[in-house]
């Protein structure tokens, strides 16, 4: 008798705790786990970039009909922006740490909640209606990247470059972005938006109004 998988469902619930695969041995379990599920799926929906595997390769042997789930572990090659809508990018654990993919185009199609981004450029990148929240972009180079309807609650922007990046409506302004993201999550070297300079940069109040005179 066949067993019944619920594949879709074992995804979304591997996707919604990335964060427990947090050790080498974890990381291997999941290996094992999706490839099982793998075998199981006759949608071709589950591919796996592993150390070593250039993703570019991977994309390439994907539909572009159907929906499908490319897990990036730790070590793969190639850039995660050359692929095409039907594809969701998953990092696992640091798999996205310090890459360099600057003027991709992952708006919504990725997981990256929570993520590990930290010390990665993707400047110029179009992150639009993506959820980052939680994810640490500490160090990141965002410069010039659109955030705009993108979730970025609780992530960590320390030491991050945002200069001339658009940032979502309700973190628009440097109160709303330290409130959303909430304290720890920014420094005095965070480089933002509205001009260019850090956090604790200087910046000049302007000519001083002149003292009406005494009579």
């Amino acid at each position: 008798m066949a067993i019944s998988i619920d594949i879709y469902g074992k995804l979304y619930e591997i996707i919604s705790n990335l964060k427990e695969y947090n050790s080498p041995e974890k990381l291997e379990d999941l290996k094992t786990e999706l490839k099982f599920l793998k075998e199981n799926d006759d949608r071709n929906s589950i591919y796996i970039a592993d150390y070593g595997d250039d993703i570019s390769v991977i994309v390439s042997n994907a539909s572009p009909v159907n929906i499908a789930y490319i897990f990036c572990f730790p070590g793969f090659i190639g850039n995660i922006g050359s692929f095409h809508d039907s594809l969701r990018i998953v990092p696992v654990s640091t798999a996205l740490s310090g890459i360099s993919s600057q003027s991709i185009s992952i708006q919504s199609r990725g997981y990256f909640a929570g993520a590990y981004l930290r010390d990665s450029d993707f400047a110029s990148s179009d992150f639009s209606g993506l959820d980052l929240s939680g994810a640490d972009l500490s160090n990141a180079n965002l410069e010039y990247c659109n955030f705009t309807n993108a979730k970025i609650q609780n992530a960590n922007f320390c030491g991050a470059n945002l200069n001339f990046a658009s940032l979502p409506d309700y973190a628009d302004t440097i109160e709303e972005f330290k409130t959303v993201t909430g304290v720890g999550n920014w420094n005095g070297e965070t480089t933002i938006w509205t001009d260019g300079l850090a956090l604790d940069g200087y910046r000049d109040p302007g000519p001083v109004p002149a003292e009406e005179p005494h009579e």
